[in-house]
């Protein structure tokens, strides 16, 4: 473990803080027409991997072109070369399904035991790096536990780099990488979403060309390692996806200084302090070596020492981060002997916190920079229809974060993978906050061995450690959904002494634990109900997921026989909607945006959309899969998020408190919701919220059945309802039912929900005394299920945004 980011058990408190290859260009199958669409649904369920759809950036992707730009925006050199463009192929090992059920690689790894057999011959070419499985890479099939990935190909190393040490760069390998420089092994890494180098020097020869192999062995998810929502074809069930296997990300190198170079950096904000500390650690032993750090001009210059922190105290000139006004600030890095500079990189910082604080009405609320921040952006599970998890060019990435950018998004969740380097760039310089997932095992796996959760946790680590120096990103996200879950307090208390400056979650969906700094839950239901924040002393609340509309576009769809039949059901639950056209998304996509206004002083800190663009089989994306699309203009999504950030007037017509409820709980009296019935026959009872929030029952058994009047002087403008405890509300006013509510058991924490009621509800009302009429149904028969109610009158007047582009 690198000694940077070595994690103990101890509490502590939040705070925040070319070479150019030999190959002659030739035809090849990416550039080849594309594959005959597959008509049958069943086929296209077996071999998804066939599919045809492409982006634009994608159509102009070439050998020469294909990820060309730095690719380590954090620690600049000015010496480097792309080794990202055409290399020998060759899959080895039998193509048909594997039948062998699910893998323990630390005993099942065919590279464990020593190099295999290199091929005869290497008999395809492959653009790297675009893993097998894609369009884009040329080879466009599947690979099975049983094979094992070969690459070759050969570099020169420039006459000017003879005095250096080489090194070669993966950004990202899946899963068992072995890499050999003229036949001698250079590098021995497992963990398919974090980087490696390899130093090459000692394996070079005297002649003009060196050759370098990869061999690289993926079980996807029939083994126990990090694996994502990649699965087989064969296997992908649910929400899971294309696999990446072998090199997916970009392969580089760079000559550095042979007596010693600056290998990792660690940039930390100092707490509510205008000051960073910075942590500089060498390849080799560099006792002898200073560090100089340069904060942009003269009288921000400090010395120290490898290995050592050195803070640097910053003035007003420096303005802190935010995503309203993302400043970075250059950082210049030397490494030193005496007066004479050994090695330089050049890198940025930023000037950010994140903590969680109390607000005045005793919910946790999270913290930038020590203001108040409400959150709100999509779940971005970052695959593109012809790369999977390689977006097919850095102008796609920028185009992404953008697009974010111009609909009003100030955060996005990055979900259980990890992006190239240039993505999280881009966020700290548009100014979007990052929740970044640690990768998941398998889905739902109860059989998390020692040697897979050792290797499970080595790779978060470097995965920590690899993205530590992004501003952008906020939060770490332990685990999703159960996905792989074990040891949770442990693993999350571990997480938090691996990163005290960020905030964590343990369990992102309804796993959770009593540990970390945010209970997150997920809901895809229209009216959302998320855990109360009266529930948590310590606890910031979260939507993690939501939302996930369905809405499908001719001619943007993954295959041309997917189908989606509209699910819209405006006065009760019917499960996440589908809409027959995005015109008529539109109009409910506000209303539930309004609801989550409605729903932000009661706890609620963000709420995470379901997804910014459709995902193979998903159609629930702000985009098409392929981009081409935004299906709600993003001028009017822009408008209609930002008002997000605002809040929204509404005022109690009746609540709990009021002294006018009769209890017909028990009873069947025809007509107890309406004017009519004589209320004598029901039970009068004076009900007051819970201030413990322990639900008040009102029946031993049954649904609660309670009726109250209101006096209706001012016709309101909208109306909404405000619930609060567990079970199935049934609203009726003036006899007419007007919603039906879910409010999903979380765990044992109260859940709640604040709804906007359809146009009919204003309809129903009359001038005088109204009659309102409440149904509430337990899941179970020892759960209590009333909390608090209210009636709400809301303004329809949106107060004036602030909107600069």
């Amino acid at each position: 473990m690198n000694a940077l980011f070595s994690a103990t058990s101890q509490v502590r408190p939040v705070v925040a803080v070319l070479c150019v290859g030999l190959f002659f260009l030739v035809h090849h199958p990416w550039s080849a027409a594309q594959p005959t669409r597959v008509s049958n649904p069943v086929d296209r369920a077996a071999e998804p991997d066939q599919f045809d759809l492409m982006t634009r950036w994608g159509r102009n992707v070439t050998a020469d072109n294909a990820w060309r730009e730095y690719p380590r925006p954090g620690m600049k050199r000015d010496r480097w070369q792309s080794l990202n463009g055409l290399w020998d192929f060759h899959l080895s090992g039998d193509s048909q399904r594997w039948t062998g059920g699910r893998i323990e690689n630390a005993r099942q790894d065919p590279l464990a035991d020593g190099l295999p057999d290199l091929p005869s011959a290497f008999d395809e070419k492959i653009l790297v790096p675009f893993s097998p499985e894609t369009q884009l890479s040329g080879i466009n099939r599947s690979v099975r536990p049983q094979q094992v990935m070969f690459y070759r190909r050969t570099i020169r190393i420039p006459e000017d780099w003879r005095n250096d040490r080489i090194l070669v760069h993966f950004e990202a390998v899946d899963w068992h990488a072995i890499v050999l420089c003229n036949g001698t092994k250079v590098a021995d890494h497992r963990g398919g979403y974090v980087p490696f180098s390899c130093d090459i020097t000692d394996a070079l020869n005297d002649r003009d060309q060196q050759q370098m192999v990869v061999i690289a062995w993926d079980p996807t998810n029939m083994g126990d390692q990090t694996i994502g929502k990649q699965a087989l074809p064969e296997s992908r069930k649910g929400f899971r996806y294309n696999p990446n296997s072998g090199i997916w990300q970009s392969v580089w190198m760079e000559p550095v200084p042979k007596a010693a170079s600056i290998a990792q950096l660690k940039i930390t904000p100092v707490a509510h302090q205008k000051a960073i500390d910075v942590r500089v650690d060498t390849d080799h032993a560099a006792n002898d070596m200073t560090v100089r750090l340069n904060a942009g001009d003269a009288a921000h210059v400090v010395d120290g020492r490898p290995g050592q922190t050195i803070r640097i105290d910053l003035d007003d000139q420096f303005q802190w981060w935010s995503p309203d006004d993302p400043n970075l600030h250059d950082l210049s890095i030397q490494l030193r002997r005496d007066d004479r500079v050994i090695d330089t990189v050049e890198s940025y910082f930023a000037l950010r916190t994140v903590d969680t604080q109390v607000d005045g009405d005793g919910n946790q609320r999270i913290h930038l920079n020590g203001q108040p921040i409400f959150q709100f952006g999509p779940l971005d599970q970052g695959y593109w229809p012809e790369s999977a998890m390689t977006p097919p060019s850095e102008d796609a990435v920028r185009y992404d974060l953008q697009y974010l950018k111009d609909i009003g998004c100030n955060m996005v969740r990055v979900h259980i993978k990890v992006h190239p380097r240039a993505w999280y760039y881009e966020a700290d310089r548009k100014g979007l906050l990052v929740w970044q997932d640690f990768v998941c095992t398998r889905k739902f796996d109860s059989k998390i061995t020692a040697e897979s959760g050792q290797q499970w946790e080595q790779e978060q680590v470097e995965m920590v450690r690899h993205l530590y120096n992004h501003p952008s990103i906020i939060q770490w996200v332990v685990f999703n959904e159960g996905w792989g879950q074990y040891d949770t307090e442990r693993l999350t208390r571990w997480a938090e002494d691996l990163d005290p400056s960020r905030l964590v979650t343990c369990a992102s969906g309804w796993t959770d634990h009593p540990v970390g700094d945010l209970y997150d839950n997920h809901d895809y239901s229209f009216n959302i109900s998320p855990a109360h924040g009266w529930n948590f002393d310590d606890r910031a609340t979260l939507c993690g997921e939501c939302g996930g509309f369905n809405v499908l576009v001719d001619d943007h769809r993954w295959h041309a026989d997917q189908t989606l039949r509209p699910v819209v059901n405006p006065a009760g639950e019917k499960g996440r909607e589908g809409y027959a056209n995005p015109e008529s998304w539109k109009q409910r996509y506000q209303t539930w945006l309004t609801n989550l206004r409605l729903m932000k002083p009661h706890g609620l800190n963000a709420a995470v959309y379901t997804q910014i663009s459709d995902v193979e089989h998903e159609c629930n994306g702000w985009l098409t899969y392929d981009r081409e699309i935004s299906k709600i203009a993003a001028d009017d999504l822009r408008r209609m998020h930002r008002q997000l950030y605002q809040p929204i007037h509404s005022d109690s017509l009746i609540d709990l408190s009021s002294k006018t409820w009769t209890d017909w709980s028990g009873k069947l009296t025809p007509g107890w919701r309406t004017a009519d019935v004589d209320v004598t026959q029901g039970k009068s009872v004076s009900m007051r919220r819970a201030e413990s929030l322990k639900p008040q029952r009102t029946a031993d058994n049954g649904p609660v059945r309670i009726r109250g009047e209101f006096d209706l002087s001012t016709q309101p403008e909208r109306l909404a309802i405000h619930t609060v405890g567990t079970g199935r509300w049934e609203l009726s006013i003036n006899g007419k039912t007007m919603m039906n509510i879910t409010n999903s058991d979380r765990a044992g924490y109260v859940p709640y929900s604040t709804v906007l009621l359809p146009l009919e509800a204003l309809d129903a009302l009359i001038d005088g005394t109204n009659v309102i009429a409440l149904k509430v149904s337990r899941f179970k028969e020892d759960e209590g299920n009333l909390v608090d109610f209210a009636l709400l009158s809301v303004s329809r007047e949106e107060p004036s945004v602030n909107d600069p582009k």
